[in-house]
């Protein structure tokens, strides 16, 4: 560790690839932020760094320290005083916690050693998001005045106060962003050569109108609504390709969904990715069926790619989609609707164009990695 610089510890449920790890992985390797904070990586779930996720040994080869806490089932006591431990070995200043048990755990943790601050992001929330009296109390009574707390989005921000109880006032949002400059350099080359290779690697036929879903295959993604939504637009719309990339739990149900309804022809299941920015360039229209969501980053990379979006109102995603300008937004579970605004696209092109150029705007005004990294970088100096 260098001697005098202050330490944050990214405090994670995994270190697989999601909206809060990403969040955690670019803050900490900000070049801006890296020269004035050392980072740290604690991974909540997770029994050692090579269980931990893909993104772990990324990390450690950067040369991050990586912490492991293999936390049980229940309150985990044993886990508590492994993370009170850490931060007094790590001699941690600030903990990011992403997630509202991480900061339920730092919160415990730091009544026993070393008392670091802890600023909690909340990227999303369960579906069905339901109250609990205990949780409740139990942040009444572990929330200090001096802990920051942030949501991803104003629907977010709702949510800690309503279902959680957390004082309004005191809740600041600060939307994701990416970093747009990665889409410019793929669109500065050639980008009809990209959407060719992509299409070639997948055997899509140059005329077929291409949908794209990136997301982690978990039931709050509601893949099966996607699966739903394609059988619906093929009936009217024979010549379409939906490309599902991702993986988790789901990944088993999904396959068998496909061979049920016999869409095998049409659905193309491409694993995790770490080439999503050029796979978008292959696409027509994004789609997301989500259940719950916050503010998804992979809407902020469709928008980037210039491609219109096509969602569930879930969570934030109004917060981002402006329905009828940037893309359309249909109701949860919706299948007939979201293949409704899908074929409205396909046989419009110039919609979609315009719909896609509205959302790269919307971008560069509201969710940039830049404007984001100073947003947190500012609470990082305060606190």
């Amino acid at each position: 560790m260098v001697s005098g610089m202050k330490r944050i510890c990214q405090f994670v449920h995994t270190l697989n690839w999601g909206g809060a790890e990403t969040l955690a992985y670019r803050l900490a390797t900000d070049s801006e932020l890296a020269s004035r904070y050392e980072f740290v990586f604690f991974c909540l779930d997770a029994e050692n760094v090579v269980l931990a996720g893909s993104m772990a040994q990324e990390l450690i080869d950067k040369g991050y320290k990586v912490e492991c806490l293999n936390r049980q089932p229940g309150l985990d006591r044993d886990c508590v005083k492994r993370l009170a431990n850490l931060f007094e070995q790590y001699e941690i200043d600030v903990v990011h916690a992403h997630q509202c048990t991480p900061y339920f755990y730092s919160s415990l943790a730091r009544w026993r050693k070393k008392n670091p601050k802890i600023l909690l992001t909340e990227h999303g929330r369960f579906y069905p998001d339901v109250v609990s009296w205990k949780r409740r109390l139990a942040n009444r009574f572990l929330y200090r005045r001096d802990d920051v707390l942030t949501a991803v989005g104003q629907r977010v921000k709702e949510a800690l106060q309503k279902k959680e109880g957390y004082p309004g006032k005191r809740i600041q949002v600060i939307y994701n962003g990416i970093d747009q400059d990665v889409y410019d350099n793929l669109r500065s080359e050639n980008e009809n050569d990209t959407r060719e290779a992509v299409r070639r690697e997948f055997n899509i036929p140059d005329d077929a109108f291409t949908i794209i879903q990136v997301a982690r295959l978990d039931p709050i993604k509601d893949h099966r609504t996607a699966l739903r939504t394609y059988d619906a637009l093929k009936r009217t719309l024979p010549n379409v390709r939906l490309l599902i990339v991702g993986d988790g739990p789901e990944q088993g149900v999904i396959e068998l969904g496909i061979r049920l309804h016999n869409l095998q022809d049409g659905v193309i299941m491409t694993g995790a990715r770490s080439d999503v920015s050029r796979l978008l360039k292959g696409a027509d229209a994004f789609l997301l069926t989500s259940l719950s969501e916050g503010i998804p980053v992979t809407f902020l990379e469709a928008m980037a790619a210039r491609l219109p979006i096509v969602t569930t109102d879930a969570g934030g995603c109004k917060e981002v989609v402006v329905n009828g300008q940037t893309g359309f937004v249909a109701p949860v579970g919706n299948p007939t609707s979201l293949a409704k605004a899908l074929h409205l696209l396909a046989t419009e092109p110039k919609l979609a164009a315009r719909l896609g150029e509205a959302g790269r705007a919307r971008l560069l005004e509201m969710f940039t990695q830049r404007q984001m990294h100073d947003a947190y970088g500012k609470l990082y100096e305060q606190m």
